[in-house]
């Protein structure tokens, strides 16, 4: 057996820097690992450091922006989560048009019109996403009101998710809260399946007020929908951050009234 520190000297060199370049390798993995379980655990402080700390060191996964951006928007931080979707869209732009999360953090932010067009490329990935609509018709209604993007909502033939199609009605002018509320009742009382249904129609039902300046309808859905349907899910982090952000357009407008 021939020993390896008897090679000629090029191999042995080029052999030692190999075996010299493989922790760091292994050790990026590991922590991205260790990023991805302090997710799931919903530490997503940790999470959001342990990325961050990778990128810093020059990793180029992109989809370490795209992971980041998300656990930035949990964490209520809106700038810090558009600028990742931002630079994901440029490492992988031929999937910017799925990254309906980018459309979302643009509203919060207040970037309306990017919020738009985000949900509009969106529907060209996938025609048949009622929330993707809605989301589009809220960014409308912050630029040029509600009865013009009323008038151009995206068309949505069947959404078969309940009650959906009843939330895509209200919006559209075309029916009353009422309905949705009615076709919530006729899911049986108890079961898994109640749960996501329940959530999605009292969601939808605080956003419609609350596009509609009702801020105690939009509060009381908002509350049903947080607490009594907690979840893990990308959308449960959304209804939490509208939480937020009534709390702060509350403070704002507390702020602006003119002391007695």
């Amino acid at each position: 057996m021939k020993s390896w520190f008897i090679l000629p000297a090029r191999q042995f060199f080029v052999l030692v820097f190999s075996l010299l370049a493989v922790p760091p390798m292994i050790a990026a993995e590991d922590e991205w690992a260790a990023a991805q379980q302090a997710a799931r655990a919903r530490d997503y402080e940790l999470a959001v450091n342990k990325t961050t700390e990778l990128i810093g060191a020059g990793q180029k996964n992109p989809a370490m922006f795209y992971d980041r951006g998300r656990w930035n928007f949990r964490l209520g931080r809106i700038r810090d989560s558009l600028a990742d979707f931002d630079r994901f869209t440029v490492e992988r732009p031929e999937l910017a048009s799925r990254l309906w999360e980018r459309g979302i953090t643009c509203y919060y932010a207040g970037k309306f019109a990017d919020g738009s067009k985000q949900f509009e490329q969106y529907q060209t990935y996938y025609s048949n996403d009622v929330e993707n609509a809605v989301w589009r018709y809220l960014c409308q209604a912050r630029i040029e009101g509600r009865e013009k993007a009323r008038q151009a909502m995206l068309p949505i033939k069947f959404d078969k998710r309940i009650p959906m199609m009843e939330v895509y009605d209200l919006f559209r002018g075309k029916a009353k809260p009422e309905g949705v509320l009615k076709r919530l009742e006729a899911i049986s009382a108890g079961g898994k399946e109640a749960r996501e249904p329940r959530f999605n129609g009292h969601f939808y039902l605080a956003l419609y007020h609350d596009s509609e300046g009702d801020l105690v309808k939009a509060r009381r859905h908002l509350d049903e929908a947080v607490k009594q349907y907690k979840a893990g899910h990308y959308m449960w982090a959304v209804a939490k951050q509208h939480q937020r952000h009534l709390r702060k357009r509350a403070e704002q407008a507390r702020g602006a009234r003119p002391a007695p």
